[in-house]
């Protein structure tokens, strides 16, 4: 119950795992994804997202439903927050901005030590470290707030293939990186070992 009646409130929602359904008042339903009782009927999705809807009154009633056939962790990730549109609308765009601009960054990174590997290519260490700002953009792009959503709309198991498609090959890169810049260094059969090579 609410200290007063609002006009429009916002729903800051984060990632379900991974199918639901929010029943707002006024029986207005909002689904990311596909719920259903069976494996075959239901869809998954990942969508964050501000949902505004109109309260009615100061004591009102959201129904989440969510389902999970295919994931390890299933339920609610993260708990969800109710502000004022424009306040949850903010915070959003903050969010968003902040991760745009971290990308946004790695990749010019990326660019950068590419080029360094196009005038230099004796030297490989650029090249790896271009690859693995690649792979860490990737990342950046398919967790959290699953920016790449906002250019092209993938489907669930796409998005968790890449989403580990960045991770592990990254700690490979890494790997392979170190030993680029530091092989006078290095520890005998320590890339060998971990890289199974």
């Amino acid at each position: 119950k609410l200290d007063r009646v609002y006009e429009q409130l916002a729903l800051n929602v984060s990632t379900f795992s991974t199918a639901a359904k929010i029943i707002l008042p006024k029986q207005k339903e909002i689904n990311i994804g596909k719920i259903a009782t069976t494996k075959e009927k239901y869809q998954p999705a990942y969508r964050p997202q501000v949902i505004v809807f109109d309260p009615q009154s100061a004591d009102f009633e959201l129904i989440i439903q969510i389902a999970n056939f295919n994931y390890r962790k299933g339920g609610l990730w993260e708990p969800i927050s109710l502000d004022l549109p424009e306040s949850a609308l903010q915070k959003n765009l903050i969010r968003y901005g902040f991760d745009f601009l971290l990308a946004g960054s790695i990749l010019f990174m990326a660019l950068y030590h590419l080029g360094l590997y196009w005038l230099r290519p004796k030297d490989r260490a650029p090249f790896y470290f271009s690859i693995l700002c690649f792979l860490v953009v990737l990342r950046i792009l398919t967790v959290e707030n699953i920016l790449i959503n906002q250019f092209v709309f993938l489907d669930w198991y796409w998005l968790i293939k890449l989403e580990y498609l960045s991770f592990y090959p990254s700690v490979a890169m890494l790997i392979i990186f170190f030993n680029a810049i530091f092989y006078k260094e290095r520890l005998p059969y320590f890339s060998e070992i971990l890289l199974g090579s």
